[in-house]
């Protein structure tokens, strides 16, 4: 296991993605500004983000919305709630090595949410730690990364009203 386990390319697809849901998009016209003036009634694009990705909350508990606000912004948002889930997942998720670890759980998922978000780029184990915590925060890092992608196609539906690339059409 290597300390570049986590994919940090996938973060511009992501981002792109955040985008096209708060009315933007970073493509360019080669001989135009992209520049859209505001419309008076419209929603501004960072909150039509935000209500896209409220839309795509499943229950009280989902993070998927937070960690996609957190990556779209590069800011962390509900970082101890996300966190606290995160840890609570490795301890009934990872068997022995989540049991062999549970001390440092809140610290492997700390890393694991800062890896993913893009505020961390490298894993790096506190004095004593165990042998599986690289281990623990890439698959931290990868349930985070899941999570927020389940939220964004959820989001995605349910902003534009699809199921997958194809519009609902009302027989």
């Amino acid at each position: 296991m290597t300390e570049d386990t986590f994919n940090h390319a996938e973060r511009s697809g992501f981002i792109e993605r955040l985008g096209r849901l708060a009315g933007s998009t970073t493509w360019r016209e080669p001989d135009g500004s992209g520049y859209t003036p505001p419309v008076a009634g419209a929603l501004s694009p960072g909150n039509a983000m935000v209500l896209a990705l409220s839309m795509a909350r499943r229950n009280p508990k989902d993070v998927g919305p937070h960690i996609a606000y957190s990556v779209g912004t590069g800011q962390p948002h509900r970082r101890q709630q996300v966190v606290e889930w995160l840890a609570d997942k490795l301890l009934r998720g990872t068997g022995p090595a989540g049991k062999k670890a549970e001390r440092q759980l809140l610290v492997i998922a700390g890393q694991a949410y800062d890896l993913c978000i893009g505020m961390r780029q490298k894993v790096i184990p506190p004095r004593g730690a165990v042998t599986e915590f690289t281990l623990l925060v890439n698959v931290g890092a990868g349930w985070l990364w899941v999570a927020m992608e389940a939220a964004v196609e959820r989001a995605e539906r349910s902003l534009y009203g699809r199921e997958g690339n194809v519009e609902k059409v009302d027989a």
